[in-house]
């Protein structure tokens, strides 16, 4: 069984902010885009949405690289696709971090 990749917008200085995480196994088909959750990010963890289950141009990356989501902080989603395609746009326009 290969393990899910979701990919989450999390709060940082560079262009990059869009990174992979391994989805626990257990609630893996219940995070959606939209929903807020807990992951690691370098020495700390943080807060981010997760935007996608896969990303268009993303190269492969071995999964022994990727961590795992922490937590789901919030049971339902928090974002509407509406609003994540919205939030995608002014990024691109405004060319700053998701």
């Amino acid at each position: 069984m290969n393990p899910t990749i979701i990919y989450v917008a999390v709060d940082t200085p560079f262009a990059g902010s869009v990174l992979p995480y391994l989805s626990p196994v257990a609630i893996g088909e219940s995070i959606s885009p939209g929903t807020i959750v807990e992951v690691p990010l370098g020495r700390r963890n943080t807060f981010g949405v997760v935007v996608a289950d896969r990303l268009k141009g993303k190269e492969a990356i071995a999964v022994e690289k990727i961590k795992p989501i922490g937590k789901i902080k919030s049971e339902y989603i928090v974002f509407s696709p509406n609003e994540l395609l919205m939030f995608e746009w002014v990024a691109q326009y405004y060319h700053y971090p998701l």
